[in-house]
């Protein structure tokens, strides 16, 4: 049996994995590759569970202080990205239902 810090670290890596084959990179991700710019589409169906997990995997505190996940173009002038924010924690903060 693995222990917490085992299976978060385990589950951070596989994330990883994930974003690389779909040409993405979490903020809290402080390597750098040389990224060559190439032609890429990248669906919302792939996505969205991805950055979903990232809920669940990426806590915000210990691991980052924002969940942000970024479409590697491999331009230096252009950026797409989503922050990614729990609903519960937005009502929380701001009241909203």
């Amino acid at each position: 049996m693995s222990t917490p810090a085992v299976s978060e670290a385990k589950d951070r890596e596989n994330l990883h994995k994930k974003f690389a084959d779909m040409g993405l990179r979490g903020y809290w991700q402080l390597e750098r590759d040389d990224f060559r710019m190439e032609p890429r589409i990248w669906r919302w169906k792939e996505l969205y569970p991805v950055l979903m997990e990232t809920t669940e995997v990426i806590r915000i505190g210990p691991d980052s202080f924002r969940r942000n996940v970024g479409l590697e173009t491999g331009s230096r002038t252009v950026s797409f990205g989503f922050q990614i924010v729990k609903q519960r924690w937005v009502k929380q903060r701001w009241g909203q239902a």
